[in-house]
């Protein structure tokens, strides 16, 4: 003690906790390679046996070695029919119509009609991708015929946004999600869906887009939005068909004794709904009821109804029960939510994303006591609509009720 004393330790100096406690998370990445892949003798050698591995020359997999001298002809098919080929692609004269430019046949086979669709010089690919982009993204095209732009197509409403557009898609490589993320962030995306008086009489039929449209989610959306909000959505991505819940009646009927249709379970049961198998006799009532076209034909677009039996079906299907029970246990199990207020705002956040009037608030806590006090007098009815086994189906049951008029709102399932 009271003396000046110097220590040290052979070998490589252990880290201090704290310092071990302000690594950031790449710097332990590194740490951990530079461990395995140096110090730990066992992966010391697999890593060098990898890295020698990688400096080796490999032999290239070609599809073809060698080009046929006398390749098969390719035939232009009367109205797309196979089994109706009129002429050799060779026959094509190199002037295609006037609304597009010439091209210079070589060979006279896919190749060739490819480069001519994606050329710079040719402005149709490019103007109805964009069109179609345009259409899913405000509900009606710049061009109201997708799949026509011909001669007696309407003419675009807005030409030049039109080719601004398919010059822009050009630029940024042909990339769908650039050009989506370009307009979405545009002004005319971006603005509200109300309704404007003093501009209705001079744009009746929103042309101008002097506000935004109201479309309709898509058929498969409707379950995915039911799904999200409630946590059950599986975010996989890719993989087979899957069997979401179906009446038994309508499985009965349609497939007698040909087809099985056996419901999914664990997280393919609550998979996105472009992942359900379609029967060709027996398609998803849901995806019927919402406008879904037939999946044997080719749709360039779908029609947009609005009938009560959309309202019923998201009342009485079992996927949205389901959905419904989920979403109510999470907001009665979560510690951050104590009162009905909270429980109700966050649930009407969640579904509608945006906070609830004061109006709205009233009426929704006036629905949650009355539903209360109707499933206090019949038990047996909190019991069935309620999760299983919750330790009070009377408090759950009146939640799932009230849920439900939440996520059966208009708003829920159009966007403004």
């Amino acid at each position: 003690m009271g003396r000046f004393r110097l220590s040290s330790i052979s070998g490589e100096q252990r880290p201090v906790p704290n310092q071990v406690h302000k690594l950031k998370p790449d710097q332990i990445d590194e740490l951990e390679k530079h461990y395995f892949a140096q110090i730990n003798p066992t992966t010391a050698a697999l890593a060098k046996e990898l890295a020698e591995a990688k400096k080796r020359n490999r032999v290239d997999a070609r599809v073809i070695q060698q080009r046929s001298t006398n390749p098969r002809p390719t035939y232009i098919f009367h109205r797309g029919d196979f089994l109706q080929p009129q002429k050799d692609l060779g026959a094509v004269q190199s002037n295609p119509p006037a609304l597009a430019h010439r091209f210079e046949i070589k060979n006279a086979n896919r190749l060739d009609l490819a480069k001519w669709i994606v050329a710079e010089e040719n402005p149709l690919t490019a103007r109805v991708v964009s069109n179609v982009i345009w259409a899913h993204l405000f509900g009606e095209g710049l061009v109201p015929t997708p799949d026509d732009f011909g001669t007696r197509a309407p003419s675009p409403g807005h030409r030049r946004l039109l080719d601004w557009l398919a010059n822009e898609f050009i630029r940024l490589g042909w990339s769908r999600k650039q050009l989506i993320k370009t307009i979405v962030m545009s002004r005319s995306y971006r603005q509200s869906s109300g309704h404007r008086p003093e501009l209705a009489n001079l744009d009746s039929y929103n042309y101008l887009l002097h506000r935004q449209n109201r479309p309709r989610v898509e058929a498969e959306i409707v379950r995915d939005l039911h799904l999200s909000v409630s946590g059950l959505l599986s975010k996989k991505i890719g993989g087979e068909s899957v069997f979401p819940p179906i009446s038994a009646d309508v499985a009965a009927i349609s497939f007698a004794s040909s087809f099985k249709w056996k419901t999914s379970s664990g997280d393919e049961r609550y998979r996105r709904g472009m992942y359900t198998f379609f029967k060709r006799t027996a398609p998803d009532p849901n995806l019927i009821t919402f406008d879904c076209p037939d999946s044997n034909l080719t749709a360039t677009s779908r029609s947009s109804s609005n009938t009560p039996l959309m309202a019923l079906a998201t009342l009485q299907n079992e996927v949205f029960h389901e959905a419904a029970q989920t979403f109510t246990k999470n907001l009665l199990e979560n510690p951050a939510l104590q009162t009905d207020l909270q429980r109700l705002t966050q649930g009407f956040r969640a579904c509608l994303a945006r906070f609830p009037e004061e109006a709205e608030l009233v009426t929704l806590t006036g629905l949650l006591k009355d539903n209360r006090e109707y499933y206090q007098d019949d038990k047996e009815s909190a019991l069935k609509l309620a999760p299983s086994k919750y330790p009070d189906p009377v408090e759950a049951a009146a939640w799932v009720a009230t849920i439900r008029i939440i996520t059966n709102l208009d708003e829920f399932i159009v966007r403004n």
